[in-house]
Order: C-alpha cells, then structure tokens, then sequence
C-alpha cells in the first residue's frame, strides 16, 4: 500500500503545477472524497509560486517523506480516537 502511495505522490507532483493542484490530483488518483489536512499544513498553500514548486520537486525526488506524513498523521489520529473511547 505505501508503494503504491508513493508512485502516486511521485507521478502527481511530476505534472502538478502549484500545491493546490497536486493535492487536488492526489485525491482523484487516491479516491479521496475529502481532505482534511492538519492545520499547520494549510499554511503552504499560501507560499509563493517558487517555493511551491520546490516542495513539489522535493515531492517527486523523495516520496518516502510524504508517506512518513501520512503514517504520522494515521498514528495521531488513532491516538486522538483511543483517547476519545477511554
């Protein structure tokens, strides 16, 4: 499954121009119905168009990265929702 999710992230920010459209193109290729990304994350749609561009040439070369995000990401969420249970 992570592979996977890396050859998407790699393939969508080879062709995406901006960040905006790589994460609208990630979610069609995923079958994501909606995104709801942390906060502090929200802050990199209002980069310039440079620096967006170099996140998503980060993006092709080391895919791993994005993966870590998810898996870390997964992993809060499982936490908030134990907590949540107890």
């Amino acid at each position: 499954m992570w592979g996977e999710i890396m050859r998407l992230v790699q393939v969508t920010a080879k062709r995406a121009p901006n960040l905006p459209q790589f994460l609208d193109q990630l979610m069609v290729k995923m079958g994501a119905v909606a995104l709801e990304p942390a906060p502090e994350l929200l802050a990199i749609l209002d980069l310039t168009a440079t620096e967006q561009k170099q996140i998503l040439a980060s993006l092709y070369e080391t895919p791993q990265w994005i993966i870590l995000l998810v898996r870390d990401r997964i992993q809060r969420e499982r936490l908030g929702n134990q907590k949540e249970a107890n």
